[in-house]
């Protein structure tokens, strides 16, 4: 066995729309497809466009082992060449550490149950702007 390459890529989102971050997430995945290329990929991010977009992936490669019948009408959702093996992925988001001050650890946002990044990592942060919005409103209308 050769020696696998590791390719880090920090904040592939900086500078480009969301659409144009889906469209990389498939690039990238399309790249890890290539049978004739051996490496490994480490991505840091803050966009939840990039996150949401490898978990369309890893959900078409969840439903391509368990349904294989289905593959023909998942390739019209989401072309074979894009879908992530489920357990290919990786997903971490550092948090201060509650043993050491300054210091930061990782924690895994991969639902155990499901296989997919955690939609509740995704959705906490659009709630607390949401609900900041809400108590403007209640101070602007008086409620």
């Amino acid at each position: 066995i050769g020696i696998r390459t590791l390719i880090y890529l920090e904040e592939p989102e900086a500078n480009v729309f969301p659409s144009t971050q889906s469209e990389l997430v498939h690039l990238f995945a399309w790249l890890s497809n290539r049978p004739y290329w051996d490496f490994y990929w480490v991505i840091t991010t803050h966009s939840p466009y990039i996150l949401s977009a490898f978990g369309n992936l890893i959900k078409a490669g969840q439903i391509a082992q368990e349904r294989p019948g289905q593959a023909d009408a998942l390739s019209k959702v989401l072309p074979k060449q894009y879908w992530i093996n489920p357990g290919d992925f990786r997903a971490y988001a550092l948090k201060p550490s509650k043993s050491a001050s300054g210091q930061f650890e990782s924690e895994s946002i991969i639902d155990k149950k499901t296989g997919q990044i955690n939609g509740d990592y995704l959705d906490n942060v659009s709630s607390d702007i949401a609900e900041e919005f809400g108590q403007l409103l209640e101070l602007q209308y008086g409620k």
